[in-house]
């Protein structure tokens, strides 16, 4: 599901479900785990997880597919002045996720739901008929 690295190069997996504050630690990097393309569709979100944290755009009523072109096209004006200084076909997009919730009352990834753009990260949250992604 995840990972930690430290500056010694020490990389330890996390298998088990997230839930809580993330904290910055000096010296260690944080990963979520991701297969964008996925031809299975089981690894390109992060599936029953919420990320929570700044949000600079929101929808209702979309579909899960359609929240991270959502969010691409919502960047905030600092992610898109990044972008237009990469210049030369290369693209500088800061850190930017984002978070879709079933609206339904089941655990379901398919119909409608919410998106939520997150573009800092403050916590990771254990939420049924949640998935969440990196852009």
């Amino acid at each position: 599901m995840a990972y930690e690295w430290n500056a010694e190069g020490v990389c330890m997996f996390k298998s088990r479900s997230l839930n809580g504050t993330v904290g910055e630690k000096p010296g260690v990097h944080f990963g979520l785990c991701f297969v964008q393309g996925d031809p299975y569709k089981e690894r390109d979100h992060f599936y029953d997880h919420e990320l929570g944290g700044k949000i600079y755009a929101s929808s209702q009523q979309i579909i899960l597919e359609q929240c991270p072109q959502f969010c691409y096209e919502h960047k905030s004006a600092e992610n898109k002045k990044s972008e237009d200084e990469a210049g030369n076909g290369h693209v500088k997009i800061n850190r930017l996720g984002y978070t879709w919730h079933s609206s339904e009352d089941t655990d379901s990834f398919d119909g409608m739901g919410t998106c939520r753009c997150v573009e800092v990260l403050h916590y990771v949250k254990l939420n049924f008929g949640s998935a969440s992604g990196y852009l």
